[in-house]
């Protein structure tokens, strides 16, 4: 993503992030994004972009998390799943 422009439009932002325009929006109100004044708007540094990107920023605009363990659905599964160390 070097080559190109230094500040990128907010739609041109979301489709790089994979995430929706209304997505970029909440992560600029929220400061997880910085931009810069424009013309009456605001464009997006291409530095912010790649950070978000190297992070690991899913389409919901929210980093990954760990894939959930799936409940037991028979006793054997359940005993197995116990965290003995725990008790």
């Amino acid at each position: 993503m070097r080559d190109g422009p230094l500040l990128l439009s907010q739609r041109r932002a979301a489709k790089l992030l994979g995430v929706s325009r209304d997505t970029l929006a909440g992560l600029r109100r929220s400061g997880r994004i910085r931009v810069v004044p424009w013309l009456g708007g605001f464009k997006i540094p291409r530095r912010e972009v790649e950070r978000l990107a190297a992070e690991g920023l899913t389409p919901s605009g929210q980093r990954p998390r760990a894939p959930r363990r799936r409940p037991p659905t028979n006793a054997h599964e359940a005993i197995m799943a116990l965290d003995l160390d725990a008790l």
